[in-house]
């Protein structure tokens, strides 16, 4: 199970690179949420309006890791970490996040994804990323 868990990280991360709605359609359940802490501020939408939101980035780099999964019956939650550089219009974004995704088991066997909670790293004064307290997962 936590191997389709894993792919499904990975197909997602695809469809939002190539803006595959799609495929985001497909693995995103409607009454999916997001919710972001972003240098300009708490951020929350849905699923329409998110994928609305995924079609304004264009991508130089995405890259993610899954450190942490975990199965609990038919929901999942899954801790991801990495890094991205892209353009959002004029603004350009070069971000390493840390995100918790929950994924929910569907009556046909699919994993649909329900929640997303993304945070940037935060980075001290002198521009390095602080990682006073590192999060081991393993």
């Amino acid at each position: 199970m936590s191997a389709a868990i894993a792919e499904a990280e990975t197909r997602w991360a695809r469809a939002i690179i190539t803006h595959d709605q799609a495929a985001l359609e497909a693995l995103i359940h409607p009454t999916f949420l997001y919710v972001g802490l972003r240098s300009a501020g708490l951020k929350g939408w849905n699923r329409a309006d998110w994928i609305a939101a995924t079609r304004r980035i264009q991508f130089q780099t995405l890259e993610h890791r899954v450190r942490d999964l975990q199965v609990f019956g038919n929901t999942a939650v899954a801790t991801v970490d990495g890094t991205w550089k892209a353009m959002i219009g004029e603004q350009a974004v070069d971000e390493r996040f840390l995100m918790t995704d929950v994924w929910m088991k569907q009556p046909n066997g699919a994993w649909k994804v329900v929640r997303r909670h993304s945070t940037r790293y935060i980075e001290d004064a002198a521009g390095m990323v602080s990682e006073a307290a590192p999060i081991d997962l393993s």
